[in-house]
């Protein structure tokens, strides 16, 4: 899953300050192998929230809501919520055999 949000305005440094302090196991996204923040390279006043999930261990979509649900209203004060575009993909991806595997 993928959330592109534009940071409020002169947000930027709090947003990283609280993204710092969230690594201390908060917000972990239950089931997820990587979770990632990218600053859009053209606009850094957006940024793109990367979650992604082992598909053997993806939750229910209840729980990934309210997990999500949590982690936007600890970053109220810093990411303009209405503006969030929300994008979920599916990968195939092979293993060094050339095996491929359907990734969620």
């Amino acid at each position: 899953m993928d959330v592109r949000v534009r940071v409020n305005e002169g947000q930027q440094q709090r947003l990283v300050e609280k993204l710092n302090a969230m690594q201390e196991q908060q917000y972990l996204f239950p089931g997820t192998m990587q979770r990632y923040v990218f600053e859009d390279d053209d606009d850094p006043s957006n940024v793109t929230i990367s979650l992604i999930w082992k598909d053997t261990e993806m939750p229910d979509e209840s729980v990934i809501q309210q997990e999500l649900s949590d982690f936007k209203q600890e970053l109220a004060d810093v990411l303009d919520w209405n503006t969030a575009q929300y994008r979920t993909e599916y990968s195939t991806i092979s293993d060094e055999e050339g095996h491929y595997s359907y990734v969620r």
